[in-house]
């Protein structure tokens, strides 16, 4: 289905549905900085988060997809508005992010601890 509807329409070159971590497919381990160290959590298995977040992709193939989803080519805008809709912290996909006087929508990727 991330195929037929997604990837292929959209001509999309690096994305796919993750599995474990290989470093030689050019993919890296998640990490975070806690008090001038790098912490490396454990490695979520994908058949957890599944379609919430299994999807490796690169930043090209990124900006691809937002312009497809923010142009009508992916969901209608009446879905967009509500993918956009926060209450609290939670959400059905995209966040406010601020940006000086402007903002934007995106997700910050993370799996087991999403949110701004």
């Amino acid at each position: 289905m991330l195929s037929e509807m997604i990837i292929t329409p959209l001509s999309l070159k690096n994305t796919y549905y993750g599995k474990a971590i290989s470093i030689k497919d050019n993919e890296c381990f998640p990490y975070t900085f806690e008090k001038h160290w790098i912490k490396f959590p454990t490695e979520t298995d994908m058949s957890i988060p599944s379609g919430a977040g299994a999807i490796i992709s690169t930043p090209s193939d990124l900006v691809q997809f937002a312009d497809a989803l923010f142009s009508g080519k992916l969901v209608s805008s009446r879905s967009l508005e509500v993918m956009k809709d926060v209450k609290g912290n939670f959400g059905m996909g995209l966040f406010k992010f601020p940006f000086n006087e402007k903002f934007g929508y995106g997700h910050e990727g993370g799996i087991d601890d999403s949110g701004p």
